[in-house]
């Protein structure tokens, strides 16, 4: 009985270990493509912000 249990909570211990690896792995690559996204695009915006304020005055 305390064997199984104690089996139990390993594989319990190795699923969530392994759930935390693939959220952060997942999370990275989340952060990584929001940064290549942010790098892409927002020079183009602060570009067409910045012809706006010139064009008010």
């Amino acid at each position: 009985m305390k064997d199984e249990r104690v089996e139990n909570l390993g594989l319990r211990f190795l699923t969530m270990l392994a759930m935390c690896a693939i959220a952060f792995v997942l999370l990275s690559l989340a952060a990584k493509l929001v940064g290549y996204w942010i790098a892409k695009l927002m020079p183009r915006r602060i570009e067409e912000i910045e012809r706006q304020r010139r064009k008010r005055p």
